[in-house]
């Protein structure tokens, strides 16, 4: 962790003509984290909740002891298992230029 973050911290100023198709190590890893990683753990999350974890869990974590209507949790769930896997998975790939491409 200590040289990578080390090399990063150097492309930022010291060393920046060390690129790699035109990116330097730190916008290498911005952009692992923030296209790649934080789309895909989304995904998967979205996707854990909404088909794997119990209704009454995803009832419980919603309402931490208060009471929640029935829709709304049937409502979440929905989304958690039809929308928010499509939604991120468009943004993931407008993100990285699959649209671009297309047009």
């Amino acid at each position: 962790i200590v040289i990578s973050s080390a090399l990063c911290s150097l492309s930022l100023g010291a060393d920046t003509r060390l690129t790699l198709f035109g990116r330097t190590l730190f916008d290498w890893c911005d952009f692992l984290v923030s296209k790649i990683l934080m789309p895909v753990g989304g995904f998967f999350i979205a996707i854990f909740v909404g088909w794997f974890c119990s209704k009454k869990d995803v009832r419980d974590e919603l309402s931490h002891g208060a009471v929640v209507s029935e829709w709304f949790v049937n409502a979440f769930l929905f989304l958690m298992r039809f929308v928010v896997p499509i939604a991120i998975l468009l943004i993931c790939l407008n993100e990285l230029g699959v649209f671009e491409l297309l047009s």
